[in-house]
């Protein structure tokens, strides 16, 4: 597991994990935390934290109170909290978030917007971005995972 994401981290408190080997074909609707360390092609909306560790990857919309990523992600980000990219983690896709860490080694290749911190900018926003954040399915291009994959981001 990266060094930067034992902060934040607590394996005691998660929810649902997908283990290296696994993979998820199809969305994930989660109200608690899910560590994935396996592959993931859906969507994954979860109403508590994502971590995805070293040899996770995922394909997919993906929408967390707060992401720490030591992986792979292709695709759309949106958190109302904390995105954080260790060294080894990789996003690939358009990030909507409340704050952004990306380590050094970390990469991130794509658009980001940052939510407003003022409360009541912030509620508003956050109630759009919900519902937009379904509508940028139709701009990942979904793709089988491997190395001799073209990767195509908007």
């Amino acid at each position: 597991m990266a060094e930067a994401a034992h902060s934040t981290y607590k394996p005691s408190t998660t929810d649902a994990f997908i283990g290296k080997g696994t993979t998820i074909e199809g969305n994930i609707f989660s109200e608690a935390t899910i560590h994935i360390e396996g592959r993931v092609n859906g969507d994954i909306h979860c109403a508590g934290d994502v971590f995805i560790g070293e040899s996770g990857q995922t394909r997919s919309i993906l929408a967390a109170r707060h992401i720490i990523n030591a992986g792979k992600i292709e695709g759309n980000i949106y958190t109302k909290g904390k995105l954080t990219i260790t060294s080894k983690g990789r996003v690939i896709g358009k990030i909507v978030v409340q704050s952004l860490h990306v380590s050094e080694g970390g990469l991130f290749h794509g658009e980001c917007r940052m939510l407003a911190t003022d409360k009541k900018i912030q509620e508003s926003e956050q109630d759009k971005l919900i519902f937009k954040a379904g509508s940028m399915k139709e701009e990942v291009e979904r793709q089988p995972f491997g190395k001799d994959k073209k990767i195509v981001a908007s």
